[in-house]
């Protein structure tokens, strides 16, 4: 059995039986670094929490351009894979895999099965589509009434504290497609950046000088 299901909340309000159906159903999905899927709610397979690594969620416009909806990390369940079990939701995202990741698949009918019968389930389910929805909902906000230099500085932030470090191994490029914007433009805000002492910008790398300080400038 996946470590990964074993600290579900839910676990414990599982009886004998319904912990018997998922542990003899789940498997384990490898992903290298640099897949990117597209999954709609037509081919969900089951619940996904993420094991090891880290997938970044997004959408993409008919023109290519992308926004970053959110990333999924260790422990976190795939917003779709939890929407998927409400009857009538339906959206398509794209994820990409930042790093090698593992995945544990609950697959849907069983799921569904123990969510008809376990209230602790159901629950579980529609606290995790909700919370993801408001984390969208709140990166939709941004997009839509956020300045762009607002917007830069919460993507640079946010990868600060994925990655702990004050250097970044972040392209020009991979910022503009977080918010869905042109690689010029982040690059002219990047070199403002630069010259207010906010961060210093080599080849590949940004590296935060005063993290505080890029969160008041914006």
């Amino acid at each position: 059995m996946s470590e990964s299901i074993s600290f579900l909340p839910f676990w414990d309000a599982l009886t004998d039986s319904e912990k018997a159906a998922i542990n003899h159903s789940v498997f384990i999905q490898k992903y290298e670094k640099g897949t990117v899927i597209h999954q709609y709610s037509g081919n969900c397979i089951g619940l996904n929490i993420l094991q090891k690594g880290r997938a970044r969620i997004f959408i993409t416009s008919p023109e290519g351009d992308e926004i970053t909806l959110c990333r999924l990390l260790e422990g976190e369940v795939c917003i779709l894979s939890a929407a998927c079990m409400i009857h009538n939701l339906n959206f398509d995202i794209d994820i990409a895999y930042e790093e090698d990741t593992e995945s544990c698949i609950i697959p849907k009918d069983v799921f569904k099965a123990v969510s008809d019968t376990n209230p602790s389930v159901k629950d579980f389910t529609l606290g995790m589509v909700a919370n993801n929805f408001s984390i969208i909902m709140d990166r939709f906000n941004q997009f839509a009434f956020s300045s762009m230099r607002n917007r830069l500085s919460n993507a640079l932030l946010e990868h600060y504290r994925l990655e702990k470090s004050r250097t970044l191994h972040l392209t020009h490029d991979a910022l503009a497609r977080d918010l869905g914007t042109a690689r010029e433009v982040v690059t002219r805000l990047l070199n403002q950046f630069q010259s207010e002492g906010l961060v210093r910008l080599s080849r590949g790398e940004i590296t935060l000088l005063d993290p505080e300080s890029l969160s008041l400038s914006s």
